[in-house]
């Protein structure tokens, strides 16, 4: 089953979390996860190269059996080749790995890179994580990334926080995003901040989730049109059309277009209040 064969990383995995700061990061005697190495590996050429190997590495992976063994004698026949696009070619080719073997191929791949992916890969399994709600995995993914490379993208991060907020789990969320500087040296962009504040506007809403929605919207140096629509709908949500007026009014000044849901709810609430007078109007 999904959870048989991700059991032995997710073990892996979260004792990375109680000794990020040990030499060797991994344990030991996890069945996939292994010790870090600490040779640095060769710069990354662009993404457009062909790779040769490629097809070849794919092909013996699908081929051979799924235990250790096999799969360390393929790695090590390809493992000179190795480089952040090629694994995140394998890596997408899942379905035809299956889950146990593209995991331990990932165990595999991060001990010979040094844990030094490019941020495409860790964006790849953030989301491949999260669709499986193993949130715990995801953590554990960025603390390892942290360590090694220094930080995590942007990218990657809010796709963790969009899975927490469809899960409804908004606290997590919350403490992800205020970690983002200090744990993971990553300043939080619009993409982040939008996925933030749909999490507090659209799957939760209350006074205490929109105060603090309008406190991350306005430290935003540039609102976009979810950024706006995002809060338009929240504060809809809660009665506070005067604020979501003021956000319509300010996306008119610098000439961003709200969503149609967005603008749908605000006419709507209006509507509402006809009976006011300029209700209609506006």
């Amino acid at each position: 089953t999904e959870l048989t064969n991700l059991l032995p990383f997710a073990i892996g995995m979260l004792s990375l979390c109680r000794s990020r700061h040990a030499l060797h990061v991994f344990n030991a005697s996890s069945r996939f996860l292994h010790s870090s190495s600490s040779r640095i590996p060769r710069k990354a050429p662009p993404s457009d190269v062909v790779y040769p190997s490629s097809s070849s590495l794919l092909s013996d992976l699908v081929s051979c059996a799924t235990d250790d063994a096999h799969i360390r004698r393929v790695f090590s026949r390809h493992k000179r080749d190795l480089t952040s696009p090629l694994v995140l070619r394998v890596l997408k080719s899942y379905k035809q790995l299956g889950r146990a073997k593209t995991l331990k191929f990932f165990s595999l791949a991060g001990t010979h890179l040094g844990f030094r992916f490019d941020d495409s890969v860790v964006e790849y399994m953030a989301d491949f994580f999260g669709r499986r709600k193993l949130f715990d995995n995801i953590k554990c993914l960025f603390n390892t990334m942290s360590f090694h490379k220094g930080r995590v993208s942007p990218k990657a991060l809010s796709i963790c926080i969009r899975f927490l907020g469809r899960q409804g789990r908004i606290k997590e969320a919350l403490s992800l995003f205020e970690e983002m500087e200090t744990v993971f040296r990553c300043k939080p962009d619009n993409l982040v901040c939008n996925n933030m504040l749909y999490v507090l506007c659209k799957r939760e809403s209350s006074l205490e989730m929109i105060e603090l929605a309008l406190s991350i919207f306005h430290k935003i140096d540039a609102p976009d049109t979810y950024s706006c629509s995002n809060m338009i709908v929240g504060l809809c949500k809660l009665g506070r059309l005067e604020s979501a007026l003021e956000i319509f009014d300010r996306m008119n000044r610098i000439g961003v277009l709200p969503t149609r849901s967005a603008v749908n709810l605000l006419i709507g609430e209006l509507c509402l209040m006809s009976g006011k007078e300029g209700s209609v109007e506006k």
